[in-house]
């Protein structure tokens, strides 16, 4: 029914917003830590964010082009 379709998307969206209030703290407490810097690929790292965010429903296609390596923590 349109009632359970609404809690399931009313679900979800507290589980995501939980998601996001537990990266937030995460990141919080990484700027308390001494940097560890190391080489990160760019390109496959907008690759795995794009993965992680995409929504299943749509079908996208991503395009990157070159990008450096860079040093990261």
């Amino acid at each position: 029914s349109h009632e359970t379709a609404d809690i399931r998307e009313r679900l979800a969206g507290a589980r995501r917003m939980a998601e996001l209030i537990d990266a937030l703290l995460k990141l919080s407490r990484a700027g308390q830590a001494a940097l560890a810097r190391r080489p990160v690929d760019l390109a496959a790292l907008a690759r795995a964010a794009f993965e992680e965010l995409r929504p299943p429903e749509r079908d996208i296609e991503l395009c990157i082009g070159d990008l450096p390596r860079v040093e990261g923590d």
